[in-house]
């Protein structure tokens, strides 16, 4: 016991996290003052349930019928016929293979390359997540971005700390009470990171899943440390910025889901300069300076560390945005945004693929257990 009280001391060395001459007595909280205490960050795992729930409620009783509406697939891929050399090369060598190794087979098994293609892609798309469970996930998404980016215009539309970063560290810690409206905010946007956190490993998988992870664990240590210090209006001023852009992409993911062309490319071209002017111009340009100038220098080690949290964030935005970039590069060759670089459903280009080789596209389609050739008129 006496060794967990002097852990417990360690890691709350008032050295270390508070500016010089407080101590944790002077953020304790009193009728006249309300402080951010660490203790309220219990609260997330209820309300992690409870964001877990809403979101089966919002994916079961409104995107699915909404989507059901869009006449969204919810077929499950099928598996291709069966092939022995063509499963143990999948299961031993490879799930994609090139050009040469395409001709290798076809002189094993007889089958020309089309055939050899469009076996391997609907190999992979086996288990995959079909197009109306993809919606109801991005829909959810959607709605909470939407949501929390409103809610969190709310909180700081009257905060001058928004115009001014300086008065984010100023006077501290006496105009640093923690109002009701960024108490609620700050654990919604906690609760939800923790669901997601969890959750990611059951969604539908994606490209960028470890980038991901490591945003959401980033989010989350940023969250607690800014809220255990009371530094909640940078720290809600920074949540705002991140939620501007997020529920664009949603949007044009839905659009793209209902083959929408006119849906994804308003909501992608949106995405894209909302992302560059949130993460890449204020963020970097007005909101990390103010945190080196007046939070840094003028404060503590732990400020140290968060901001070192904050640098990784925005290493993570410039990473994505390449990927916009490379995105928005093809949709000008192509005319249309074929897919989401930044969070792509890592069977998407499969699937497309496959498309590629169905009835009604001059191509391969089995029947009976025979390859046929289906040529249709379009």
């Amino acid at each position: 016991m006496d060794l967990l009280m002097d852990l417990y001391h360690w890691f709350w060395n008032e050295k270390f996290w508070l500016p010089q001459n407080l101590t944790w007595e002077d953020l304790k909280r009193t009728e006249e003052k309300q402080f951010g205490e660490t203790r309220d960050l219990w609260l997330t795992f209820p309300l992690c349930i409870t964001v877990l729930c809403i979101r089966f409620s919002v994916e079961k009783g409104i995107a699915r019928p909404l989507g059901k509406w869009l006449n969204l697939s919810e077929r499950l891929h099928t598996p291709p016929r069966e092939n022995i050399v063509l499963e143990k090369v999948y299961k031993t060598i490879t799930r994609k293979p090139n050009y040469s190794q395409v001709e290798d087979l076809c002189k094993q098994t007889g089958w020309r390359k089309h055939e050899i293609n469009v076996w391997f892609r609907k190999k992979n798309l086996v288990g995959r997540p079909t197009t109306l469970t993809k919606f109801q996930e991005t829909f959810w998404r959607f709605a909470f971005y939407l949501t929390s980016f409103f809610y969190g215009l709310y909180v700081m539309y009257d905060q001058e700390c928004v115009w001014q970063t300086e008065k984010c560290f100023s006077n501290y810690p006496e105009d640093h009470v923690l109002s009701q409206k960024i108490y609620y905010y700050y654990l919604i946007e906690l609760a939800f990171y923790s669901a997601t956190t969890l959750t990611q490993f059951f969604d539908v998988k994606r490209k960028d899943f470890w980038e991901m992870f490591i945003h959401h664990i980033v989010t989350i240590i940023l969250l607690c440390g800014s809220y255990t210090l009371n530094y909640t209006k940078m720290g809600a001023f920074i949540l705002v910025v991140h939620d501007s852009a997020d529920f664009y992409i949603e949007f044009a993911k839905m659009g793209k889901y209902a083959n929408n062309s006119l849906v994804t490319n308003v909501g992608f071209i949106s995405f894209t300069i909302s992302f560059f002017l949130s993460r890449l111009v204020i963020l970097p340009l007005w909101i990390v300076p103010s945190i080196w100038f007046y939070g840094i220098y003028t404060y503590n080690c732990a400020m140290a560390w968060l901001f070192c949290a904050l640098l990784i964030l925005q290493l993570l935005h410039f990473y994505w945005f390449s990927h916009i970039v490379k995105a928005a590069y093809a949709s000008i060759l192509v005319g249309v945004i074929e897919r989401d670089t930044r969070s792509e459903s890592e069977d998407s280009s499969a699937e497309d693929e496959t498309a590629k080789y169905s009835v009604g596209s001059g191509d391969y389609t089995e029947s009976n257990g025979i390859h046929k050739r289906v040529v249709t008129a379009r």
